[in-house]
C-alpha cells in the first residue's frame, strides 16, 4: 500500500502503446525545457541501438544495464525537486508499481498519463518497427492499466491530439473539465441526453397542467425544471 502525500516534484508517467502519441503529447503540453527519460534515449545512450528513433528491445543484460541507468537519472531529476516526464510505454503492471513505489519514497507526485489510441492507427504508425504480435499485446495491456497508485490521473485520447491544452491544468471543480468530460466520455454523453429527455418531458407536462395558471407561473416551473436538471447533470459530470 503506497501512503499518498503532499509532494514537491512532479513526474509525469507516460503509459500506452507504442505508437499512441505519448511523446506528441509531452511536447505539446509540456514544453522543449522539461526533462525527458525515456528507456530509448538511454539505450543509444548506452551504444545498444544506433539512434533514440529505434525500437528494440535488447537481451536480459542490456535492459538490466538500461534500467539502472534509467534510475540513475531519475534520482538525480528527483533530488533537483523540478518536474520531469518518464516517456515509456510503463505497460508491465510489476514494473510500473515498483516504479511508483520508488518514485513515492523519493518524495514525488505521480501523474500517469495515459494516451490512448486505436488499434488501427497503432499498427498503421508502428507496421514494421515491431512485430504485429507483439505490438498488439502490448494495446491489450493499455486497455487494463491500473491507475490506482498514481496521485494524480490524466486520459489522452486520439481526438485531444489536435488541442494545445495542458490538460495537467484540468480540475475536476471547473467548467473545463465538465466539457472535456461532455465530449470525451460516451456513457456521459448518453447519461446527459437522457436527462436532458426527461426534463422536457416534465416541462411539457408541467405546461399541460398549468394550462389555466399565469404563464408568469408556467415559466417559473419550467425554469425550476431546467435547474434540477442543470444540477443532475452537474452531479453525474463531477461524480
Amino acid at each position: 500500500m503506497i501512503i499518498k502525500r503532499q509532494r514537491q516534484t512532479k513526474v509525469y508517467i507516460m503509459i500506452g502503446c507504442p505508437g499512441a502519441g505519448k511523446s506528441t503529447w509531452v511536447k505539446r503540453n509540456l514544453g522543449p525545457s522539461t526533462k525527458v527519460v525515456s528507456r530509448d534515449i538511454i539505450r543509444h545512450k548506452l551504444g545498444i541501438t544506433s539512434g533514440p528513433e529505434e525500437k528494440y528491445l535488447g537481451t536480459k543484460e542490456e535492459e538490466a544495464k538500461v534500467t539502472l541507468e534509467e534510475r540513475r537519472m531519475i534520482g538525480e531529476l528527483a533530488g533537483r525537486g523540478k518536474s520531469f516526464v518518464i516517456d515509456d510505454t510503463n505497460l508491465n503492471p510489476i514494473f510500473l508499481k515498483d516504479l511508483l513505489s520508488w518514485l513515492h519514497y523519493l518524495g514525488c507526485y505521480c501523474i500517469g498519463v495515459l494516451v490512448e489510441s486505436s488499434w488501427r492507427d497503432i499498427k498503421g504508425r508502428r507496421q514494421g518497427q515491431i512485430p504485429e504480435e507483439a505490438l498488439r499485446s502490448l494495446w491489450v495491456k493499455s486497455k487494463k492499466v491500473d491507475l490506482s497508485d498514481f496521485d494524480e490521473t490524466i486520459r489522452v485520447s486520439e481526438r485531444q491530439f489536435s488541442k494545445r491544452t495542458d490538460y495537467s491544468t484540468l480540475d475536476p471543480k471547473t467548467e473545463y473539465w465538465a466539457r472535456w468530460r461532455r465530449q470525451n466520455d460516451k456513457n456521459l454523453r448518453s447519461d446527459i441526453k437522457s436527462i436532458d429527455r426527461d426534463t422536457k418531458t416534465l416541462e411539457a407536462a408541467a405546461g399541460n397542467t398549468l394550462a389555466a395558471r399565469p404563464k408568469s407561473e408556467i415559466r417559473m416551473r419550467k425554469r425550476a425544471l431546467r435547474e434540477q436538471g442543470n444540477n443532475r447533470k452537474l452531479n453525474r459530470i463531477l461524480g
